[in-house]
């Protein structure tokens, strides 16, 4: 097996998983659910790890801070395997962009920047487009999404993710070449394989 031992906290003896994919983002409450609930929908021994300190500081800067001390405290080795992806919406100039995909540059094999457009939400409305209870219960979510309501049970699972990505992949354009749309890193999550 290969040496993880970039997973503190898990148990010698525990199967420790063979990919492992941080994730920072500007959101700290449902992008904090979903991409877990999207990895679990991976039958591989893949891990999502949300990189996540607390504030609510969404700057694409505070964000590459967060991700930056993340990786400094892994302690990663030449053979382990894992990405590193910063999430934030395109609502950001190309000027607050520029540090992140400097970032990106710096390390393109283990290093990501994705755009959500225009904004989280929007992403997770095509998941239940054209399907009209699903679309009540999403709107019933997001009228209490404030007050930190959960995703509703079973929101996130492979035909709604397919769905989503399938819509995504045929609306949003490639921006810049550094930077992917959300879909590609949820369709990495779902499909990979090791």
């Amino acid at each position: 097996m290969a040496r993880l031992d970039f997973l503190h906290g898990l148990a010698p003896k525990v199967q420790r998983p063979l990919y492992l994919i941080l994730i920072a983002t500007e959101g700290s409450q449902t992008e904090q659910q979903y991409f877990p609930m999207v990895a679990s929908c991976n039958t591989q021994n893949v891990v999502v790890k949300m990189v996540d300190d607390g504030t609510t500081d969404s700057a694409p800067s505070h964000v590459l801070k967060r991700m930056k001390a993340q990786i400094k405290q892994m302690h990663f080795q030449k053979d382990d395997k894992w990405e590193a992806w910063i999430v934030v919406d395109d609502e950001w100039s190309s000027e607050q962009l520029k540090e992140l995909i400097a970032w990106r540059n710096e390390d393109a094999l283990h290093h990501h920047v994705a755009v959500v457009s225009p904004k989280f939400e929007d992403w997770l409305k095509l998941h239940v487009r054209g399907d009209s209870e699903a679309c009540r219960e999403y709107a019933d979510f997001l009228s209490h999404k404030h007050g930190c309501q959960d995703l509703p049970v079973g929101f996130v699972n492979k035909d709604r993710l397919r769905h989503a990505i399938d819509l995504a992949s045929r609306k949003q354009a490639k921006q810049q070449t550094e930077i992917e749309q959300v879909y590609v890193l949820v369709g990495k999550i779902l499909d990979l394989k090791i």
